[in-house]
């Protein structure tokens, strides 16, 4: 009995300290005030600057590369990329396996482990590869793919080829030949994006 009422109190402790994700509607834009009042009455505009209009967030990882139970979650995002069958959802599925990799990369190489950074960054070429020729495929066959998805995968892409091409002017001669290959592989596939607008 006393089990029962620990797992119960323990069950409700756990519960109260959840708080709840709430998904972000890329389409949603904010409203931000064109100009503030500054003591002085001089107007200060307020508003992203034309290098800030083109600022891509990478998300968190995770889990990274080289700890020991990142097969776990290798295996999770193959059953969800398997369960996920609408096309759309598929693609950005991708793009954000993409950036997660991405991302993983860049704090790999600053916690000095530089020789996972190439295969990751492989990996994430891959999958934003598979998110442009499910959108050419899904084009082809008729069915309307909305610009901001489009618009997403390009700016992963810009992401991709701006990061990549970073680390290809820091590497080693051993790793500066795969980065730049993957860096025109990016540069293409935005050629091939371009193309489905």
């Amino acid at each position: 009995m006393k089990k029962i009422i620990f797992i119960i109190a323990g069950a409700i402790l756990l519960a109260g300290t959840i708080s709840p994700a709430y998904a972000v509607n890329p389409s949603a834009k904010e409203t931000v005030p064109e100009q503030i009042e500054v003591a002085t009455s001089t107007p200060v505009a307020v508003g992203p600057t034309p290098a800030q209009s083109e600022e891509y967030v990478l998300p968190y990882p995770g889990i990274l590369p080289d700890n020991p139970i990142y097969f776990l979650k290798t295996i999770r995002d193959r059953i969800m990329e398997w369960l996920i069958a609408d096309p759309l959802r598929k693609i950005d599925f991708y793009v954000l396996q993409s950036d997660k990799n991405l991302n993983a990369g860049i704090l790999l190489n600053l916690s000095n482990k530089q020789k996972l950074v190439s295969g990751v960054f492989a990996q994430s070429i891959a999958d934003i590869e598979k998110a442009v020729l499910l959108a050419s495929s899904a084009k082809n066959s008729g069915k309307a793919v909305p610009a901001g998805v489009l618009e997403r995968v390009r700016k992963s892409l810009i992401k991709h080829e701006e990061v990549i091409t970073d680390f290809a002017k820091r590497a080693g001669d051993t790793e500066k030949s795969t980065l730049e290959a993957l860096s025109v592989k990016a540069k293409s596939l935005e050629g091939v994006l371009a193309k489905l607008r």
